[in-house]
């Protein structure tokens, strides 16, 4: 194979296309980092001068050429996470990107505190929280939505990718501080409350509520489940109480167009940069 200097002559070719159809560029990864002359590097300033004046078109026009660093296997619709529809920015499968990116980026998982959220959220601090829900919208299961149910009511957040992520603080300044992608499946962890039965002894403290025996008005019951409702002086009030939410998912950026990493391990099995750019990029050419 070739090593991977043809996904260098891709970037190549995708920084110039994406640079034609932006009005403003900056050094941050808003466009690409950029650390200046001293950082550049021979290998993709070569790639540059052999791939001089090549663009990615559609119908004869450069196309806006997004590139990211992990797609977890596939990349994302775009519509599936931004607003605007184009017809070359669909979801396509990163066959081999698992050989080429670390693992920590396509699968990944942190988990949110209950406190976190409900700042996050705007819900007061003292609230229970009951359930989180997140809502799929794209094809591949990427989040458009996110719903907290608390004891201050019920709020829902949806977005683009930016909005969702962002959601989400996780403290890893590596990734930014905030969740890697809109990509993932959420698992709520619950622990039982200090529950206490009161007998004629004195309070009594319960282990479970799974198992329990309550009396209600059509006779004795079992509860099925440690997750149930008591009826107070204050109203209902849930027996468990949501610690936190373990969010996991895959690949890290917006997921749309060229993924970085994707783009290596095609070259490393032997792909042509225009090969690696029509496959990203849908129903486009690759021409001066």
């Amino acid at each position: 194979n070739n090593g991977g200097y043809e996904a260098l002559k891709a970037q190549a070719i995708s920084a110039r296309s994406y640079a034609a159809n932006s009005m403003q560029l900056s050094n941050t990864p808003a466009s690409q980092v950029y650390g200046g002359y001293s950082s550049e590097d021979s290998r993709s300033n070569k790639a540059v001068e052999e791939t001089a004046g090549l663009l990615v078109k559609q119908n004869g026009k450069p196309v806006q050429t997004f590139y990211h660093s992990t797609s977890g296997g596939r990349t994302a619709n775009v519509g599936d996470v931004w607003t605007y529809p184009h017809s070359y920015l669909l979801s396509v499968e990163d066959k081999f990107e698992h050989t080429t990116a670390p693992a920590w980026l396509q699968n990944w998982n942190y988990t949110i505190s209950t406190s976190t959220l409900l700042s996050q959220f705007g819900v007061d601090k003292n609230a229970e929280l009951y359930e989180f829900i997140a809502h799929p919208k794209g094809a591949n299961g990427e989040i458009g939505s996110v719903t907290i149910k608390t004891s201050a009511g019920e709020v829902t957040k949806s977005g683009n990718e930016n909005d969702i992520r962002r959601l989400f603080p996780t403290g890893d300044e590596k990734y930014y501080g905030y969740l890697l992608s809109n990509w993932f499946t959420a698992t709520v962890n619950q622990q039982i409350k200090n529950l206490f039965v009161q007998q004629t002894a004195g309070p009594v403290k319960l282990a479970a509520v799974k198992g329990q025996k309550v009396r209600t008005t059509g006779g004795t019951i079992t509860l099925s489940s440690d997750n149930a409702k008591v009826q107070t002086s204050s109203g209902l009030v849930s027996t468990q109480a949501v610690e936190s939410v373990t969010l996991k998912g895959k690949g890290w950026g917006h997921r749309i167009g060229m993924s970085q990493y994707g783009a290596y391990a095609y070259s490393k099995q032997g792909w042509t940069a225009e090969q690696i750019l029509t496959h990203y990029f849908s129903n486009t050419t690759v021409s001066k």
